[in-house]
């Protein structure tokens, strides 16, 4: 119930620059907020996107490889009926919004 407006704090993304960068990640309570705010916009959002919420994830060093921590983002977002986390283009996120 609030009128609110949002600014873009990065213009790379608005003028395409944003290509170069890696994706986005969303987790599952961001999506779930996006599904109370516009669920057509959060449907959108979430085909576009790409699930990584039912693989390994964690952190891991980049040099050798090996496994800093490991977690579960699968379980705490089903047992609480959330949308599971998921990667997108960058782009393709701001492309998404700002047609909205």
């Amino acid at each position: 119930g609030f009128d609110v407006m949002v600014f873009e704090k990065d213009l790379s993304a608005i003028r395409g620059e944003g290509q170069y960068r890696g994706p986005i990640q969303i987790q599952s309570n961001a999506l779930a907020a996006l599904e109370a705010i516009d669920m057509e916009v959060a449907e959108q959002v979430m085909a576009a996107g790409c699930v990584t919420g039912d693989r390994i994830n964690g952190l891991v060093d980049g040099v050798s490889g090996n496994w800093y921590i490991k977690f579960d983002t699968f379980t705490p977002a089903v047992e609480r009926g959330l949308p599971v986390t998921r990667v997108i283009s960058r782009m393709t996120l701001q492309q998404i919004l700002a047609e909205a």
